[in-house]
């Protein structure tokens, strides 16, 4: 035990070889006999939840004989505002052991967390009872470093080492579930599951090869789940902190996981090119390993960028090949994702039947799974598809049960594409105010997250709202910020459609000569896109303009 308070945190993460785990728990036992009754701060550190468990059932055991029971008090987010006010209520001079101080600091802003424990650290001295806090060595690190006053009434810190078969199944198990079941965890549980990874990190500390492997693979997990929460910068930095790892070790294997992961982050976020070129790393380094899986993973991933791109013969081609392997590998879930995309690609094309079986079948699979998150976006996408065939009522319920999966998910960037079909689907049938609520929720969300795609294209989806109501103005400026977009993310589709839009927005102002421009722009976008029906529409709105036009001469 360290009786003084450092300013920085030794960096081993075992207990001294002179002191073992009970003689940190007799100790510990020790000081909270003879501190009851009366303030006393105590930390202990513990990364393992299953250590701590055992650890504190043998605790009690101990102090049992000499009348000291302990009270278990487990913290939420929203308690650290009120903390002294709440260990106050517990307290009858019981010693009171808190857990959850850690996941009350959310893992990418802990700071508003800590300036609550500092700025009102006298509050603490009130309670008559020892108090414990049994925390992970990250979150020590973080209380130590910027919460220095709280930190500085500490009595004690009892450090717990990790027992090597409890570590050693933690990692086992969280290495080995697959990214849509991690993903497809609420908010709250991805925050829990965060501060677990970081306190694993902590307990596999060391500068040996392995270690660092190790420890690359625990980054690499976090950097996914920051990832699926939305917090893209966070992410950005695990992965590329991650990648130096595995390239310093030359393990191949591993800077192809998070090129991919990279590639993936770029994709969301807009960023085509630096997307693409790391797509193609990481797939030649893939092929060349024999790697089936992790190429038709890649593939899948390529397929999405040329999607976004217009390039649909490229997308159906990769999409094919991704979904052939994960059959032949018998990877249900990654098929159920693959054929839920293909559809995609096919409602956009017009194929309806096509579409529906494939968002069917990934629907099944999902449901059989108990993948929630797959199974919202199949019923979000089903949902799209009705809409376009005046199935409304099948259309609405799907999209709101999408989203309050989505919602229950925690999972932000998937809330503001259910939140943004929502909303078409109210401005189609004419409820404005709701459409225009759901997209400004939607945009939020977007510019939260720095998905410029996202952006975009609810730019565009509010501007059809104003154009609707009257307010050609605020639609010609929202039009105009979508297309800079559109263009500026190469998003061919994206392109053609607002240029399409604009050009009827002009057509009602009485521009005729620019919207003739704008829409022939478009039309000859579509039909390079091969998208022959939107282009036959195209073509009818061009027709009646020169008409027009002819009759004003």
């Amino acid at each position: 035990m360290s009786t003084t308070a450092p300013s920085v945190l030794p960096q081993t993460n075992q207990v001294p070889p002179s002191r073992t785990n009970d003689d940190e728990l007799l100790a510990l036992a020790r000081m909270l006999r003879r501190g009851k009754g009366t303030f006393v701060l105590g930390f202990a550190r513990c990364n393992s939840i299953p250590l701590r468990d055992a650890l504190v059932a043998q605790l009690k055991e101990l102090l049992e004989p000499f009348g000291v029971k302990p009270i278990d008090v487990t913290l939420t987010a929203e308690d650290v505002s009120a903390l002294p006010e709440r260990l106050a209520a517990a307290s009858d001079g019981q010693p009171l052991f808190v857990y959850g101080l850690d996941l009350a600091m959310p893992s990418a802003d802990p700071e508003p967390a800590l300036a609550q424990l500092n700025h009102r650290r006298a509050r603490f001295g009130k309670i008559d009872s020892p108090i414990v806090l049994w925390v992970p060595e990250y979150a020590l690190r973080l209380i130590a470093k910027r919460a220095p006053d709280f930190w500085s009434w500490n009595s004690g810190v009892y450090e717990f080492a990790p027992k090597e078969e409890i570590r050693a199944e933690l990692y086992k198990r969280e290495m080995g579930e697959p990214y849509q079941i991690t993903t497809g965890l609420d908010r709250a549980e991805k925050e829990k599951r965060i501060h677990l990874l970081l306190g694993l990190l902590n307990d596999y500390e060391g500068d040996n090869p392995e270690l660092a492997r190790i420890r690359a693979n625990v980054i690499y997990k976090i950097a996914q789940l920051q990832k699926s929460l939305g917090n893209y910068d966070e992410a950005a930095r695990l992965y590329q902190r991650s990648l130096g790892t595995f390239m310093d070790l030359g393990d191949r294997r591993g800077v192809a996981m998070m090129q991919h992961g990279l590639a993936d982050l770029y994709l969301r976020r807009g960023d085509y090119g630096r997307s693409q070129s790391l797509y193609h790393e990481s797939l030649k380094t893939t092929l060349d390993l024999g790697d089936r899986h992790g190429v038709g993973v890649l593939q899948y991933g390529l397929a999405n960028l040329y999607l976004l791109r217009g390039d649909y013969k490229q997308a159906e081609q990769l999409y094919r090949h991704s979904l052939q392997t994960a059959l032949d590998l018998g990877d249900w879930r990654e098929a159920a994702v693959t054929q839920r995309s293909l559809a995609d690609l096919y409602r956009i094309l017009g194929e309806y039947d096509q579409a529906e079986q494939l968002y069917q079948q990934s629907l099944k699979t999902a449901l059989e799974l108990g993948d929630r998150f797959g199974a919202a976006m199949a019923q979000n996408s089903l949902a799209d598809l009705y809409r376009l065939r005046g199935n409304y009522d099948q259309a609405e319920r799907l999209y709101q049960k999408s989203l309050k999966v989505a919602l229950d998910l925690g999972d932000r960037r998937s809330v503001a594409v259910a939140q943004h079909n929502l909303a078409d689907f109210y401005r189609l049938r004419g409820d404005y105010e709701q459409a225009e609520r759901l997209y400004q929720e939607s945009l939020k969300g977007d510019l939260d997250l720095g998905d410029r795609d996202g952006v975009a294209v609810t730019q565009h989806g509010l501007a059809q709202v104003y154009m609707a109501r009257g307010d050609y103005d605020q639609a010609r400026q929202l039009y105009q910020q979508s297309l800079q977009t559109a263009l500026d993310l190469d998003d061919q589709r994206g392109t053609a459609v607002t240029l399409h839009d604009l050009g009827v927005l002009e057509n009602k102002c009485g521009n005729h000569v620019a919207a003739l421009d704008l829409l022939t722009r478009s039309r000859e976008l579509l039909a390079e896109l091969g998208l022959d029906k939107d282009a036959a529409r195209a073509d009818e709105t061009i027709a009646s303009l020169k008409q027009a036009l002819t009759r004003d001469k």
